[in-house]
């Protein structure tokens, strides 16, 4: 846990929300570019290094926020009802 950042720490181990719309990753790197990108990318959870979601199933969405329409392997995440959404959690 020492090596995240507070915010990292703060959603992944306290529930907190990064703000919307910010269109990069912690690292960065554009959305747009993940996207278009020619081979596919892992996500992989901070807390735990386990691989969460491909950029293969990535969507666009309007919510500010990545989408993706299934995570790598189930046992890899979590799900919590979010506002009438379903917000997946690393299993860390």
């Amino acid at each position: 846990v020492e090596e995240l950042s507070d915010l990292s720490a703060d959603v992944l181990l306290r529930g907190a929300t990064e703000p919307p719309h910010k269109g990069v990753t912690a690292d960065g790197i554009a959305w747009t570019d993940i996207a278009q990108a020619q081979e596919p990318l892992v996500f992989s959870c901070a807390a735990s290094g386990l691989p969460v979601f491909s950029s293969e199933d990535m969507f666009v969405s309007p919510s500010g926020w990545p989408s993706f329409t299934q995570p790598i392997a189930e046992d890899h995440v979590t799900y919590r009802a979010d506002g009438g959404e379903r917000e997946v959690l690393c299993a860390a």
